[in-house]
């Protein structure tokens, strides 16, 4: 890989800063494996920086990894790599830090940008202190970002007010696949809370202390489980509790009581309104009709 840096520095008016959204450089860089010194000769002044101090600058900006491997932190990110595919995102007045790997080098691509309409985007929808984003599928990102980087490096004074339109499409595309993985994760909280719920049915569960882990509060347990299965938690575990309850009442000669201290309840009269709520009959009711069904013919 060779070692270069292409980028360019772009002068703004007071209209774009009316307009709320405008690029103040974009460029992208290549450094090669064994490289000598970090950050490139040609970096402009304000943007150099030596490895214990970081660097403070009056920015945001998107740093895209095409290629290679690198580290970045943050004074509110601890050190973590970067790799093909991750963007990393950075707030005006946080001082930060990134390097490419020695032994592997990188191709990144950024843009960065100010204005009042993108600040309160990012302030409503970025956080600081998780700035790193691995992007499973980074081909539709990669296309925008290099797309908008090439265009600016070849006319930069052509179109400034699209150009932030364009920057603002970046980041909503961004909030989209930040959204998403943040969505799945939390998607796969709830799967795991509903896997302890079907392990632990027959038993007393503290929600409350069952949230702890995964960082919910009860009540956002509550809607998010209700969003992906159309159940509060204490429904599905009545609903595992019922189903077996219908079942022992099928196949079994077990008195109603018995059956309802098999499936977690102590009051025999409790467990009889629960059941007939759920069957809409009594668990009686329910035995005799369906134990009165005739058998399938056996083939």
């Amino acid at each position: 890989m060779n070692t270069k840096k292409v980028f360019r520095l772009v002068p703004v008016s007071e209209e774009q800063k009316k307009w709320g959204i405008y690029l103040t450089n974009c460029g992208y860089e290549e450094v090669g494996a064994g490289f000598q010194e970090y950050p490139l000769k040609n970096t402009p002044s304000k943007y150099q920086f030596n490895w214990k101090t970081g660097r403070l600058i009056n920015e945001f900006s998107m740093v895209y990894v095409e290629k290679g491997r690198g580290i970045y932190s943050s004074e509110r990110e601890a050190e973590r790599f970067v790799e093909a595919g991750d963007v990393w995102w950075t707030f005006p007045g946080l001082r930060d830090r990134y390097c490419p790997d020695k032994m592997i080098g990188w191709k990144v691509y950024w843009v960065a940008f100010q204005g009042d309409a993108i600040t309160r985007v990012f302030k409503k929808f970025f956080s600081d202190e998780d700035t790193v984003l691995h992007l499973r599928r980074p081909l539709e990102f990669e296309l925008a970002i290099k797309t908008l980087v090439e265009e600016v490096l070849e006319s930069p004074m052509d179109y400034p007010f699209s150009t932030g339109a364009k920057i603002l499409n970046l980041v909503g595309r961004l909030l989209e696949l930040k959204e998403s993985r943040e969505g799945n994760q939390h998607d796969h909280s709830i799967r795991k809370v509903q896997s302890h719920i079907v392990n632990h049915a027959f038993s007393d569960i503290d929600y409350k202390k069952l949230c702890k882990p995964f960082g919910f509060s009860e009540s956002t347990l509550r809607r998010s489980f209700l969003s992906l299965t159309q159940m509060t938690p204490l429904q599905f575990q009545i609903s595992i509790r019922m189903k077996y309850a219908c079942e022992m009442l099928i196949g079994t000669d077990l008195s109603i009581g018995e059956i309802g201290q098999k499936v977690g309840f102590t009051d025999c009269n409790y467990f009889t309104r629960v059941f007939t709520k759920h069957a809409v009959c009594s668990p009686k009711a329910y035995r005799n009709k369906n134990r009165a069904r005739p058998k399938n013919p056996e083939n």
